[in-house]
């Protein structure tokens, strides 16, 4: 197909994704079954991470048995089958809350804590693929310990643990001496004022020491530690968010400035919440709602995607729905929120284009959950404008399957310039795009947008302001048929310039027209407009604009539209423009109004044909 041919279809399709309604157009979202084993509640507790080639590795709990088990997936989607494993058979009674937190070496071997129900203990499992075998190690046995626990990794792999001391109600956090935990270097009560330290998440900064979010029971308040050391034997205490009950199932992670950045539920507000510190002790922070649609922001899984940006996993209570929020700013301000599945205890993890995995419960199965968002188009909307003296800006729409998106169009590029073109010339658009709709949808930047054409005019004296003589009523190059003396130069009505032709009817044919020699492929683009105003202009008869193209003396093109009609009534100047294409080749083109009309008057003027 001719690259015109192209450009027309295209300029077509822009046409008609101004006149389509918006619809919810959506990432692709797929869902696969990870463990349906008959019988067995699973997933209950789960911990997902995406290791180096994009696999996803989940483990979780078998709640029927207290089971640790693993997930391990050998495809980006986990179409085949998993790997699965029994990492440590718990034979303890299941009643007692305690999650199961997970973190992959560099080598992609997990490490995972967990709060084992038969001993009360905090253990890890660790492995290399797992599947062939796994040692299991208890981290703490004094005391009912392990519960809210959670796990990172220092630089050279080994597990740091935070975790809560039921028989002391403290904060303690594990630091092994081992990359498998097969010894514990040190553990530390972290915090023991009154009943402090549930829901607890970790991580680790720049230093390798730990940096702690965690829930006091007392207070109903949402505290944090940062450490001073990598054992923390000294660290800072900070309340974090006491207005309300504040503070469960914390999330944490560290922006690049090493400030912590929490996501937690309000209970008083039954709401997502998320802290942003201004520092790294968050004496200074901002605090902002993500999500209080109803029972909001339980089980809550918070990553920094590659533009440091939160995306948040979480669960709604009411409707027991998986739901995802990506913020568009840091404090998350402004942010797009969607339903992704029925089901629960949701934990995420992004891939390196930001598209996010979600392992969670639905029923008693384990499924995994993949968001893939989806690239908008960007269309120019206009492509082709004719050449007026003065800069021209190219208008650009998105849009997803006919449905436009919504967003922000920005660093637009004429031929790698971005000074707006004003001379005829054809220019190779590119530019960024940030959609509203950031879950859904990719932003997109220096994208190839297609050609702007900005077309030279091929009119002789569209302005109808020269004329041969100064008596003279036709203006030079041009014709007039049948004209009366009221007919001709108007120069008390007039679009612009020094005067306006002016046509009125007695029932005759009168045709004013020009016709110049112009020579032409197929599939040229042209836009022909010309201004018209009316005075009494009858319904009856034929008032309209028209272009007319000729090979030798044969008529191979008449371009008649609707919208080259001058129109009834009374009305002041309107523009009448239509964009075409010739799909024969030419040697001459004219240029032609007809009027027929039994009475009324029209005036014409800024007649423009362009190329």
């Amino acid at each position: 197909m001719k690259t015109r041919l192209k450009k027309v279809i295209y300029l077509l399709i822009c046409a008609v994704l101004l006149l389509v309604p918006s619809s919810s157009a959506q990432a692709i979202t797929t869902v696969v079954t990870i463990d349906d084993t008959d019988g067995e509640n699973l997933g209950i507790f789960n911990s997902l991470e995406l290791n180096s080639s994009g696999f996803p590795v989940i483990a979780y709990m078998d709640y029927s048995d207290g089971d640790i088990k693993i997930a391990i997936c050998s495809d980006v989607d986990c179409t085949t089958p998993p790997a699965i494993k029994i990492l440590d058979d718990n034979t303890g009674p299941i009643n007692i809350y305690g999650p199961v937190s997970m973190a992959l070496t560099s080598n992609n071997y997990p490490r995972i804590s967990y709060y084992a129900h038969d001993s009360h203990d905090l253990k890890v499992a660790a492995c290399s693929n797992c599947i062939s075998g796994n040692s299991v190690y208890t981290v703490d046995s004094v005391g009912d310990v392990g519960e809210g626990n959670a796990i990172a990794l220092t630089a050279a792999g080994v597990p740091v643990i935070s975790y809560y001391d039921a028989t002391n109600k403290t904060l303690k956090v594990a630091v092994c001496g081992h990359y498998s935990c097969s010894t514990v270097s040190a553990i530390t009560v972290v915090d023991s004022f009154s009943s402090v330290g549930g829901d607890t998440s970790i991580a680790l900064n720049s230093s390798g020491y730990p940096v702690i979010s965690y829930y006091d029971a007392d207070n109903d308040d949402l505290n944090l530690a940062v450490c001073s050391n990598t054992t923390c034997t000294s660290k800072t205490t900070t309340i974090v968010d006491a207005t309300g009950s504040v503070g469960y199932d914390s999330s944490i992670r560290l922006d690049s400035n090493g400030f912590p950045v929490i996501a937690y539920h309000d209970s008083t507000n039954s709401a997502l919440k998320i802290a942003v510190c201004h520092d790294t002790t968050c004496t200074s922070k901002t605090i902002t709602t993500v999500d209080n649609t109803e029972s909001d922001g339980y089980q809550i899984t918070l990553r920094l995607n590659a533009g440091g940006l939160p995306v948040i996993s979480y669960f709604n209570n009411t409707i027991s729905d998986v739901k995802l929020a990506a913020c568009k700013d840091l404090n998350c301000t402004s942010k797009s929120i969607m339903t992704v599945t029925g089901g629960g205890d949701p934990a995420l993890a992004l891939d390196a284009d930001g598209n996010a995995f979600i392992s969670f419960r639905s029923s008693m199965t384990l499924k995994l959950a993949k968001v893939v968002k989806t690239d908008p188009a960007l269309s120019i909307n206009l492509a082709y404008v004719p050449y007026t003296g003065t800069p021209r800006t190219v208008s650009i729409i998105a849009y997803d399957n006919l449905s436009p998106v919504s967003g922000v169009v920005s660093n637009i590029r004429y031929n790698g310039s971005t000074t707006q073109p004003i001379n005829p010339g054809t220019y190779a658009i590119t530019a960024d795009f940030t959609p509203d709709d950031i879950l859904n949808f990719n932003s997109l930047s220096n994208v190839s947008v297609g050609d702007f054409v900005i077309q030279s005019e091929v009119t002789l004296n569209g302005g109808l302001n020269t004329y041969p003589t100064s008596t003279a009523k036709v203006p030079t190059n041009w014709k007039a048929i049948h004209f009366s003396v009221a007919d001709g130069k108007n120069t008390t009505s007039k679009k612009e310039g020094t005067a306006s032709v002016k046509i009125s009817g007695n029932g005759t044919t009168k045709i004013f027209s020009q016709t110049r020699s112009l020579s032409g492929g197929t599939w040229d683009v042209y836009t022909f407009y010309y201004w018209v105003r009316g005075s009494s202009v009858p319904s009856s008869g034929i008032c309209r604009g028209q272009v007319l193209f000729y090979n030798g003396n044969t008529l191979v093109k008449t371009i008649t539209h609707p919208a080259l009609d001058c129109g009834t009534g009374t009305y002041g100047y309107a523009q009448k423009s239509v964009l075409f294409a010739v799909d024969q080749p030419y040697t001459k083109v004219a240029i032609k109004f007809t009027y027929t009309k039994g009475s009324g008057a029209v005036w014409i003027d800024k007649v423009g044909l362009f190329k």
